[in-house]
């Protein structure tokens, strides 16, 4: 029993981090009870059926089981999600692929080191808190954005996700076959991780310009505001400069009719300018 324990760790791990990373990734749609409730379900099955087989000794049936199951398991908790469903598959796929990626670094990194069952474990767990921590902290809001826009990475990572499904499904012998194909896998699981940063760093820099963009039109629209209002003041003084020069004209008049005497003069110009204003 004791030789299973590096297997039972390498499960938890593995369908822990799972469900950890759809929970951070997917939008719930109800409260944080109904939600890890329902993870929670999903763990127990999934570590449950995952024990059964280590117990039979199949590890090709466990790889098998697993993938249709967390699968099945996946599709029927969808309605617990804000999502649209393209956007749950697309975020579905990322993490099957984060995990794929994850196994089979952690079995080629382990194969040279001390007690490698048990270094397995140990390189896992750490990838799966680095992914953790870079998709919950730090690109979460890019990763949002990948999502709103599925559509422009979806097939590369569905191609991704299908190399990496047919390798399992196909395998006579999982162990086996990891280790034969050993270095196509880790070649597809770079391919994978630097189409995955380059459309982020992509979808990065269209942020920044259209950030940027949006500034300029939003100081565009200042100047030209400033600009109207510049234009509406010397509007204003320029008229206030004409009615000064009229007044002092008027007043001008006026002091030269009564200077003359003729005040019927003054009255005139006066009723002439009341009547024209």
């Amino acid at each position: 029993m004791l030789e299973l324990l590096p297997d039972f760790l390498r499960e938890i791990v593995s369908t822990t981090m799972n469900v950890v990373l759809m929970m951070s990734l997917l939008q719930p749609k109800y409260g944080k009870l109904v939600t890890r409730l329902t993870m929670l379900g999903i763990l127990t099955v999934d570590l449950g059926t995952a024990f059964y087989c280590y117990l039979s000794g199949n590890l090709t049936m466990l790889a098998r089981i697993d993938t249709v199951l967390f699968a099945a398991l996946c599709f029927v908790i969808k309605p617990l999600f804000k999502d649209t469903f393209m956007q749950w598959l697309f975020s579905y796929i990322t993490i099957q692929n984060i995990t794929d990626a994850v196994v089979i670094i952690s079995f080629v990194g382990s194969r040279r080191l001390p007690y490698p069952a048990y270094a397995n474990v140990a390189i896992r767990l750490v990838l799966f808190l680095i992914f953790y921590f870079l998709m919950r902290y730090k690109v979460r809001p890019l990763y949002r954005q990948l999502v709103e826009h599925w559509n422009v990475f979806f097939y590369v990572a569905l191609s991704v996700w299908i190399t990496y499904t047919y390798v399992v499904v196909t395998a006579d012998d999982i162990v086996v076959t990891l280790t034969q194909l050993s270095a196509p896998l880790m070649f597809i699981t770079l391919i994978a991780f630097t189409a995955y940063v380059s459309v982020c760093h992509a979808l990065s820099t269209l942020s920044r310009e259209n950030a940027l963009r949006e500034d300029k039109l939003r100081a565009d629209n200042r100047q030209e505001i400033l600009q109207s209002e510049l234009a509406s003041q010397e509007d204003f003084v320029r008229m206030a400069k004409q009615s000064r020069h009229d007044l002092r004209h008027h007043n001008a008049l006026l002091a030269d009719y009564l200077d003359r005497g003729d005040i019927d003069g003054a009255q005139r110009n006066i009723f002439c300018n009341t009547t024209l204003t």
